[in-house]
């Protein structure tokens, strides 16, 4: 993730929250600091999905990063401190990930919404999306998508993250986070729909599971 890139890390508030399940944010709200700690134990099998995330955005321009679903601050830290970042912004829908995240990165790039919520008129050239998507409910992903579309600049790139295994699961699991789990080719096609052209599909092994990676194009 460079060369003067300028990163944004989405974070929201439960007020703003059009596309998240409440009981999710309930369900991070109540244990922000064992995530913090996992997340953190994670460090190594993020790094992965972040190189391939960065080197998918090439090296010679400056770049506008938006990071969605910034949990305690993890990557939005990482990503601010690779010293040819000019920006990094974060947005999440936990209010306590979100006041962490500011200690890391300063209050001005951190904003507690969803994707629905989140206001902008900046287009980015990067929106990274760590382990955060499959919280969405099926009816509200494709308007997500559309709007990360729309805060792509032209040939801006995506990095979607969805658990991998084929299932086809859209409910409420049993700790009360909601679970969108699709089959790569559903996850495609949702992308697709979006305006997305799908460039490749890598897998990370992270918090338990396996997810399939997405890195798509704004066609």
């Amino acid at each position: 993730m460079f060369d003067c890139w300028a990163i944004i890390y989405v974070c929201a508030t439960p007020a703003l929250l059009m596309s998240i399940h409440q009981p999710t944010v309930d369900n991070y709200t109540n244990r922000t600091a064992a995530f913090q700690a996992w997340a953190l134990d994670q460090a190594y099998q993020a790094a992965y999905a972040r190189t391939v995330f960065i080197n998918s955005l090439g090296k010679n321009r400056s770049l506008q990063i938006l990071d969605v679903g910034c949990g305690s601050g993890r990557d939005a830290d990482y990503f601010s401190n690779l010293g040819i970042v000019d920006r990094v912004v974060a947005i999440d829908p936990v209010d306590e990930f979100c006041k962490q995240t500011k200690l890391l990165i300063g209050d001005e790039n951190v904003f507690c919404t969803d994707v629905l919520g989140y206001k902008s008129q900046k287009k980015f050239d990067g929106i990274y999306t760590m382990a955060s998507l499959f919280h969405i409910k099926r009816n509200n992903l494709s308007l997500t998508l559309e709007k990360l579309y729309s805060l792509l600049s032209e040939n801006g790139i995506l990095l979607s993250t969805f658990l991998s295994g084929g299932a086809n699961i859209n409910t409420q699991g049993i700790d009360g986070r909601w679970v969108n789990k699709m089959p790569l080719d559903m996850q495609k096609d949702y992308l697709i729909k979006a305006g997305f052209a799908i460039e490749f599909k890598f897998q990370v092994s992270i918090y338990n599971g396996e997810w399939d990676a997405i890195i798509a194009r704004r066609a």
